[in-house]
C-alpha cells in the first residue's frame, strides 16, 4: 500500500510539470455579435407592450373608435413565451370588447337623443334601455381590466423595478389611459341620465295618426350631386298642408320642405362626401305648436340610395429597418382606381400613431419623407400608417406597413496570452467594428480579476495594459471581461468574456518541492520496512539438523529468470496444469507448484479470469495480465519459475523454492484487499 502512495505521488508531480506551459501563445478571437436566435431566449420589451395598450385605450378615450380598430388590427402577440400568450391574448379580447361597447353607447344615446327630438317616445325608450345595459356591461369589462394590468406588471416584472424606471412609468401611462375611459364612460352615464329625463318629462299629446310617404327622382347619384325628393302628408286620408316635412339620412337631418295645400312637398338635397356604397333616408312628420295637440308624428318607409364615387390607390416604399439616429427614407405613390396619377392629394403619415409629417402627392402623384428617427427610440416592432384625406369624388385611403427598429451589431477581435505568469504586465488589444466600418471614441470598459480600465477606441483599435502581481495560489483562472458602448445610437453595446489562464512560479515551486520530499520519505519508509522484515526471518529445522534461513531476496523480474528453451521436458508441454499430479513431482518441484496453485486460485477469484482446461499457465497469464495490475509482475516470475519446474530437466533448487513462496505471499499482499 505505501508503494501505490508513493507512485501516486510521483505521478502527479509529473503530471504538474509535463502541463506546465513552455511558450507564450497569442490568442486572435472572434466574437459572434449575437448568439443563434434559436436557442436565444425571448425579449420582451415591458415598455413597448404597454405603451401599445395605451395608445389603443387612448383611441377609445377620445372616442376615436376606428383608429381603434386600425392599430389593433397590428396586434401581433406570436412573439410572446407561451407563458405569457394566455394573459394578453384575453387582455386583447377583452379590450376589444370595451372598444365596440363605448362605440354601440355612443351611437344608442345619440340615436335617442334624436328620437327625442323628433318626439319618437316609444323608440326612443328602447335605444335608451339597450344604451343601460351596454352601460353596464362596459363598467365590468373597465374594472376587470384594470385588475389584469397589475398581473400583467407582476407578469413582466415591472412592479420590482424603481418608480422612476421606463417599465414603471409606462405602468403607471397605461393605468391612467384606463381612467380617462372610465371617465369617458361616466360622461356616456351622465347623458344617459339627462336623456331619461328628457324622457319622462315628455309624452304622446296628439290623438290623431300622421301618414308620410317618400320617394327619390333617382337610385343612383355621384357623391356630391343634387337628388330631389318629394311625397305626401296626410291624416286619415286627408292632406295637411303647410307641414313642415323633415328629410333624414343615415339618421341626421339634412332638407326640409312645407306642404302645399294638396299635402305634397318636394325638394333636393346634395349627396355628401361620405364615400359608403348606399345611404338610407327617411321622411319625418313632428308636430308642431298647436299641431301637437292633435296629431301624432309619423315616419316614411325607407328609401335607399346607391352612392358612386372614385377610389384612391397607394403605393409605399420603407426599408424592413430603420436604425435610431438616422434617416428613414419613404416614398410612394397615389393614384386613381385605372393608375392615374393623383396630384396635391393631402397625405398625412404616422409612426405609432404619432404624425411625423403632413405633405402633398406632386404631379406624378408621388410623396417622399425622410424621417429622422428618435435616438432613443425602443427597438422591436413598430407601425407606419399613411392616411390620404378624401377630396371631391375622390374617397380618402390608408395603408399600414410593418417595420423593425434595431441597432447594428458590433464585431469585436481580440488579442491576448490566454496564459500568463505572475508577476507579469498583461496587455489585451482589439478592434470593434460593425456593418458600416470600424467604431471610432467608443468606450471600451475591460476587467481582469478586480482590475478594470477604460479606454476609447481609435479607428476601431484598443489596447490596454495590466500588472499582474504574485498570488499565494499556484495556478488558476482570472475572468477578462470587455464592454463596449459605442458613441453612435446606431450601434448595439456589446459584452463578452473569457479566461486567462495565470501561473504563479514560485507558489508552483513550493508545491513541487513539498510533495518531492514526501516522494522521498515514502520510498526510505518502503526500504526500512523490507529490511526489517530481512532481519526477522525464522530458523527452520531440516533432517540433518538446525539450517538458518536466508532473508528472502529481492525478486529478480522475468527477464532476470533464465528461460527455458523446450529442449528437455519431464511433461509435455501441451499438457494443462489441471491433469498433472503433483504427488508424482520431487519435493521442491512440488513446492513450486503448489506456491504457483495457491497464485494461481487466487488470480481466478479476483479477477474472475479461468484457466480453461486446454489453457497452458503461461496462456492463462497473457489472459489473466490485463487485470492483474500491481500483482502483474510477481504472478509473471512465478509463471516462470512454475514452467521451469514443470519442464525442465533439472530439479528447482531452495532458491527457486524460496523465490515461489515470496512471489506468492507478495501476491497475497496486492490481493489482500480483493483487488490489484
Amino acid at each position: 500500500m505505501k508503494l501505490s502512495i508513493a507512485k501516486f505521488t510521483a505521478i502527479f508531480i509529473f503530471l504538474m510539470v509535463l502541463v506546465s506551459p513552455l511558450s507564450y501563445v497569442c490568442a486572435e478571437l472572434q466574437f459572434p455579435p449575437h448568439d443563434d436566435p434559436g436557442s436565444a431566449p425571448v425579449n420582451v420589451d415591458p415598455v413597448f407592450l404597454m405603451n401599445y395598450y395605451s395608445s389603443l385605450f387612448q383611441f377609445i378615450s377620445k372616442s376615436d373608435y376606428s383608429g381603434f380598430k386600425e392599430l389593433f388590427a397590428s396586434n401581433d402577440l406570436t412573439f410572446l413565451p407561451a407563458s405569457l400568450q394566455g394573459l394578453f391574448n384575453s387582455f386583447s379580447a377583452e379590450l376589444n370588447r370595451a372598444n365596440s361597447n363605448m362605440q354601440q353607447i355612443d351611437q344608442l344615446l345619440t340615436n335617442s337623443s334624436s328620437l327625442l327630438d323628433q318626439n319618437r317616445r316609444s323608440e326612443a325608450n328602447q335605444t335608451l334601455y339597450e344604451a343601460s345595459i351596454t352601460i353596464g356591461g362596459t363598467e365590468i369589462i373597465l374594472n376587470q381590466l384594470g385588475n389584469t394590468t397589475l398581473s400583467i406588471g407582476d407578469q413582466l416584472g415591472v412592479t420590482t423595478t424603481p418608480a422612476n424606471s421606463p417599465s414603471r412609468q409606462a405602468l403607471a401611462g397605461l393605468q391612467n389611459s384606463i381612467k380617462t375611459v372610465q371617465n369617458q364612460l361616466n360622461n356616456y352615464l351622465m347623458l344617459f341620465q339627462t336623456l331619461m329625463t328628457r324622457y319622462y318629462a315628455t309624452s304622446d299629446n296628439g290623438t290623431t295618426a300622421t301618414s308620410i310617404m317618400l320617394q327619390l327622382n333617382v337610385s343612383v347619384a355621384s357623391v356630391g350631386t343634387n337628388v330631389a325628393f318629394y311625397g305626401r302628408l296626410t291624416s286619415n286620408g286627408s292632406s295637411l298642408p303647410g307641414r313642415n316635412a323633415t328629410l333624414l339620412l343615415d339618421g341626421n337631418i339634412i332638407a326640409s320642405a312645407v306642404t302645399d295645400s294638396n299635402g305634397s312637398y318636394s325638394s333636393y338635397f346634395s349627396v355628401p362626401f361620405d364615400y359608403v356604397r348606399q345611404v338610407m333616408l327617411f321622411a319625418l312628420f313632428i308636430p308642431e305648436g298647436i299641431d301637437a295637440l292633435d296629431y301624432i308624428s309619423s315616419i316614411s318607409e325607407p328609401v335607399y340610395l346607391n352612392v358612386l364615387y372614385k377610389t384612391t390607390n397607394i403605393e409605399v416604399n420603407i426599408p424592413n429597418t430603420g436604425y435610431p439616429g438616422l434617416t428613414f427614407p419613404i416614398q410612394g405613390n397615389v393614384t386613381s382606381d385605372n393608375g392615374t396619377p393623383l396630384e396635391g392629394r393631402t397625405i398625412s403619415i404616422y409612426i405609432d400613431n404619432t404624425t411625423i409629417v403632413d405633405l402633398y402627392s406632386g404631379s406624378h402623384g408621388d410623396f417622399s419623407s425622410n424621417y429622422a428617427i428618435p435616438a432613443n427610440s425602443i427597438t422591436g416592432s413598430h407601425q407606419l400608417n399613411i392616411y390620404v384625406a378624401p377630396q371631391g369624388t375622390f374617397a380618402g385611403t390608408s395603408l399600414s406597413e410593418t417595420f423593425s427598429i434595431d441597432r447594428y451589431p458590433l464585431n469585436l477581435t481580440l488579442s491576448y496570452p490566454p496564459t500568463v505568469y505572475l508577476p507579469t504586465s498583461f496587455t489585451v488589444e482589439g478592434n470593434v467594428s460593425s456593418a458600416l466600418g470600424r467604431l471610432d471614441n467608443a468606450t471600451v470598459t475591460i476587467s481582469v480579476g478586480n482590475t478594470t480600465k477604460i479606454v476609447k477606441t481609435v479607428d476601431g483599435s484598443f489596447s490596454a495594459t495590466f500588472d499582474l502581481p504574485l498570488s499565494p495560489w499556484p495556478a488558476g483562472n482570472q475572468l477578462l471581461s470587455i464592454t463596449v458602448e459605442p458613441a453612435e445610437p446606431w450601434h448595439a453595446s456589446l459584452e463578452v468574456s473569457n479566461n486567462v489562464f495565470v501561473w504563479s512560479p514560485i507558489a508552483v515551486t513550493a508545491i513541487s518541492g513539498a510533495s518531492l520530499l514526501i516522494v522521498a520519505f515514502s520510498i526510505l519508509w518502503i526500504r526500512r520496512n523490507r529490511l526489517s522484515r530481512k532481519s526477522s526471518s525464522p530458523v527452520e529445522q531440516g533432517a540433518e539438523g538446525t539450517v538458518i534461513s536466508q532473508a528472502p531476496l529481492e525478486p529478480p523480474m522475468p527477464s532476470e529468470i533464465p528461460a527455458f528453451d523446450g529442449g528437455d521436458l519431464a511433461l509435455p508441454v501441451a499438457k494443462s496444469i489441471q491433469n498433472i499430479q503433483i504427488g508424482l513431482l520431487s519435493s521442491e518441484r512440488q513446492k513450486v507448484i503448489q506456491s504457483y496453485a495457491r497464485a494461481w486460485r487466487l488470480v481466478e477469484r479476483t479477477t474472475g479470469v479461468l484457466m480453461e482446461p486446454n489453457t497452458t499457465i503461461n496462456e492463462f497469464l497473457q489472459i489473466a495480465s490485463a487485470r492483474l495490475n500491481g500483482a502483474k509482475d510477481p504472478f509473471s516470475c512465478l509463471t516462470a519459475l512454475a514452467e521451469r519446474s514443470l519442464y525442465s530437466q533439472f530439479d528447482p533448487v531452495l532458491e527457486d523454492v524460496s523465490l515461489a513462496e515470496t512471489y506468492s505471499r507478495t501476491i497475497e499482499e496486492a490481493f489482500k484487499y480483493g483487488s490489484a
